[in-house]
């Protein structure tokens, strides 16, 4: 089985937070400088 990556993870984190939600919601969720929505 393959682990995620810490960004993979992070990702991860977030959309367990919300839920559900919009790319944008998770993009606010992220520090600056926030990642682009083609990365996510």
């Amino acid at each position: 089985m393959k682990n995620l990556s810490e960004k993979e993870l992070e990702l991860m984190n977030h959309l367990w937070e919300i839920n559900k939600g919009y790319m944008k919601d998770i993009v606010s969720k992220y520090k600056d400088p926030k990642p682009a929505y083609t990365i996510i």
